[in-house]
Parts: structure tokens; sequence; C-alpha cells
């Protein structure tokens, strides 16, 4: 591969200005990539339609309005869209580079959140989509892949651009180019024409993902809908259940009317979350490291005589090892003296497990246990 090309063939350097560094991601119609602005000096992200779909002129044409309309879009829970282009054949667009993880990331990695920090993300991609469908935009391919949490918790809404121009011409393509994840409307996913409303159900789907940490899909029943989160994960609040239902009504008439009204039946399960915590999802505390002073030393007896070790915390004998039992052995005296029982027990001596008497006492039943 030469200098001035990366990975499948594209340019490494687009429009003069755009340094492609690193593949992060590839989907149904766009590959992501990692980049540099060598005129603003910032890092930026880069979405580079495939090229079986650029191919086509009246998709790289519609790809391209479709940017240019995003990039009206300027609201702090969505991404910037800064610039859109075509280099020999290659359409891309440019966006905001967020320093942090998508929603999709943090759920498998983490499972499902806590509901009231769930309700607070919800709750801003709500806001977010009721500003863009004010401006005439709508996403139409909401999913969790596609809400980026900062890492100050900021939450950030991507790809407003993409969906509209797959589906536009050839409706019957939606599940092929955005895939059938089960957070598309079903109105959508059958070819009609669709509103805000599908965005609704999309957030629905997505807060069901994140209360249960199961994808709608695979709680999907058939003519009876998605199961409620309630009955998949046990402690979802009742409140959020039903937001969760409504949103993802079948028929778009029973959902919420506007993103900006399932905000506000979030606002008050959203509220308990502080919001401003650096990480979306706690990470697990650091092991304890060694302690910086040494044991007291004491001493024990081993059959008899005396070794010298380090004293050793019950928990963490406990933890190294379980205890094994007592035993006790009959043995005789001296000639004339008392027959007695001696206890023996496994004691920590060192590095290894040893036998160490610990107790005499006349009688016994003379036989091991």
């Amino acid at each position: 591969m030469s200098m001035s090309q990366v990975g499948s063939g594209l340019p490494r350097l687009l429009a003069e200005r755009y340094e492609l560094s690193e593949r992060l991601a590839s989907g149904g119609m766009t590959s992501v990539w990692r980049g540099h602005d060598r005129v603003l000096g910032r890092d930026v992200a880069i979405k580079v339609l495939h090229p079986q779909l650029a191919a086509d002129p009246s998709f790289r044409a519609r790809f391209s309005e479709e940017a240019v309309n995003a990039a009206r879009l300027t609201h702090p829970n969505i991404v910037a869209l800064y610039d859109t282009g075509e280099q020999n054949g290659v359409a891309y667009i440019v966006i905001e580079w967020v320093e942090g993880a998508s929603l999709a990331e943090l759920l498998a990695r983490h499972g499902p959140l806590p509901p009231a920090k769930a309700a607070r993300l919800a709750s801003e991609v709500a806001l977010a989509l009721d500003y863009a469908h004010g401006a005439g935009v709508c996403h139409r391919n909401l999913k969790p892949a596609n809400i980026l949490i900062s890492e100050d918790g900021t939450v950030k809404v991507a790809d407003f651009s993409i969906a509209k121009a797959a589906t536009e011409d050839d409706p019957a393509r939606t599940g092929e180019l955005l895939g059938a994840t089960g957070h598309l409307a079903p109105e959508q996913a059958e070819g009609d024409e669709v509103d805000g409303r599908a965005d609704v159900y999309g957030l629905g789907a997505c807060l069901f993902e994140m209360l249960t940490g199961r994808s709608p899909s695979a709680a999907w029943r058939g003519s009876s809908g998605t199961m409620s989160p309630r009955s998949v994960r046990a402690g979802v609040p009742r409140e959020l259940d039903a937001v969760v239902m409504r949103a993802m009504a079948h028929d778009p008439a029973d959902r919420y009317p506007t993103a900006g009204s399932m905000a506000s039946a979030l606002a008050r399960p959203a509220a308990a979350d502080d919001g401003g915590t650096r990480a979306i999802v706690p990470e697990p505390p650091e092991p304890p490291g060694p302690t910086d002073s040494e044991p007291e030393a004491s001493f024990i007896r081993h059959e008899g005589r005396p070794w010298r070790t380090r004293s050793i915390p019950m928990a963490t004998r406990q933890r190294t090892r379980p205890q094994p039992p007592k035993l006790s052995t009959r043995i005789r005296g001296a000639p004339g003296g008392p027959r007695g029982t001696t206890t023996r027990t496994w004691c920590r001596t060192s590095a290894v497990w040893a036998w160490c008497s610990t107790s005499a006492a006349p009688g016994g039943s003379g036989r091991s246990p």
C-alpha cells in the first residue's frame, strides 16, 4: 500500500485537508475513520460511503444533500457535521470527534444501566430529537451504536444524515442498509412513510435495551409486540416500564406524539441521576496492593519446635485456602504417665501448610475421626 493510500484503497488525504489515520468501524452504508483536520488542527471522524453505494450517482447526490441538511442542526446533544465532499468517486462526510464510547459499547461492557441513568440518557436524546424534528429532520435509524457518550457524560446523537438517503428511492432496502436490530419502527420496516414518531419508537427501543441489557428483537412476541422491560428484568420502575411500552406501541397514533412529550415523561425519573459523573458506569475498584509496612512477626510451635513466621490475616488465609477440620489423635504418654489427646490443626508457616501441635489434654476417645 502506498503512503498516499490507506485500507480499501482510500486516499490518505481528502480535499487536501482531512487525513485518515485509523478505521474504527464499518456499517451497512459507511466505514468510519479517525482523521485529522490539517487546517484547523483538530481530530475529526470521517464517514466514507461504501464504493458500491457511491457508484450510484443519485444515491451519492442524496447522501450529500442530506448531509447539508443535517449540518444545519446545532444542538449540544447532536454530533456536529462539519463538511461533506467527494474525491475520485469517494463520497464522505466529516463530523465532530467525540472522545468516549457509544451506548452499544457501554451496554456490551457493563450490561444494563441503573434506571435513573438510563432515564437521564434517554431524556437528553429525546430533547435532541425534538430539536431536529422542529428543524424538519428525522433520524430514522436511532440505535445504541448511534448514541455517543462523551467522557464527561454528555450524550451525542450521530448519523442524522444517513437513513433518509438510504431509503428514499427504495424503501424495501431499509432493513438491508440500516440493519434489522429491533430498533426500526414497524411502519418503517414495512416501507411506509414515517415521521418523528418513528424516532420515538427507536428511542423507546434504546431505553428498553438500557434497562434490560437485551435487544428488543430478543424480546419480540410476534403480534403481541415487545415484552415489557419489567417482565425481562426485575427492578425496572413501573414508571419507566410504562414509558417504554407507550413509545414502542405498534400503532404510531398510540405513541408519544412528539419526542418532547416523551422527554417530559422521563423528567421525573431522570432527576434522580446526578448527571455529573465522569463515567456513565462506575469502573470496578482497583485490587488492593501490597502494604507499605512489614507484617508483625510471631512464633508458632511446629511439632514441638518453634518456627518464626509472619502473621497472616485470617481473611487472607480464608481467601487463600479453606480451613481444614481439626484432627485428634490418641497418643501414649511417658512411661507411667497419663494417656492424653493431642489436637493438631493446619497452620500457615511461611509459604507452606504444616501440622502444628496446639494443645494436649488428658483423656480422649483413642480414635481419629
